[in-house]
């Protein structure tokens, strides 16, 4: 008798027997009581012995197995598995991956059709997909003193510069450097993003991007000299 053990949408063990599908009922000591997931009457028992572990059928389905569902929950598991693991991967790319897999490799319990079949389409798994994503992504902070970022304080004064060591280098030898900002586009925590230009084969290019908590005049005093005295060697003044 074929048998092993998969998780469901809850985590929650179950058991597969013949390709048929039991989820727990009861467990008493060493022994495990199973019901099949479709009510039918049918029952599993999974008994834990000193030296192996016998399953037992109580009596006879009386419908098909569960051939695609083993596929479908196989499938999901597969993705959100994956998801796990590599948070950071887009998750149509994700389901693309999982999909070449258990067609070529297939998944136990089900035939090569049954997983075809049973392969979902992209649109109805894709919100327990970001969610489980979203689970791994640990929360953005509610405010910039909780944001850490190596050699600064904890304060809510924080500024955060973005540039390439070949932008800065253009920017710090350019004689002309132009300055913009856009409030709208800002992300959470930052009041707005202030952008250094300068011109490159005669087309304005923006060099440095900084993310601003606020817009008073020590804060804007700030981007140029920390850009400069940090990446430059100089203060601009």
């Amino acid at each position: 008798m074929e048998w092993f053990k998969i998780k469901s949408e809850k985590n929650h063990d179950l058991l597969v027997v013949n390709n048929f599908i039991h989820r727990v009922d009861r467990i008493r000591d060493k022994t495990e009581y199973y019901k099949c997931i479709q009510n039918c009457g049918g029952r599993a028992i999974l008994k834990n012995l000193k030296n192996k572990t016998d399953v037992i059928l109580s009596k006879p389905r009386c419908h098909p197995t569960h051939g695609v569902e083993l596929a479908n929950r196989g499938f999901r598991n597969k993705l959100k598995e994956e998801l796990t693991q590599n948070p950071t991967k887009p998750v149509p790319k994700v389901f693309n991956e999982i999909r070449r897999s258990v067609i070529t490799s297939g998944i136990e319990g089900a035939t090569n059709s049954e997983v075809i079949d049973a392969i979902p389409v992209f649109t109805s798994i894709k919100s327990s997909g970001y969610r489980k994503k979203m689970k791994m992504i640990p929360p953005l902070p509610s405010k910039l003193s909780d944001l850490t970022i190596e050699g600064s304080e904890g304060n809510d004064n924080k500024i955060i510069i973005f540039g390439t060591e070949g932008f800065l280098k253009r920017l710090c030898n350019s004689e002309i450097i132009f300055m913009d900002s856009t409030f709208k586009s800002a992300p959470k925590l930052f009041l707005q993003i202030y952008t250094l230009h300068c011109f490159v084969m005669g087309v304005m290019v923006p060099m440095v991007y900084a993310l601003l908590p606020n817009k008073s005049t020590n804060t804007y005093t700030r981007i140029p000299n920390e850009t400069y005295g940090l990446f430059c060697g100089y203060i601009f003044k």
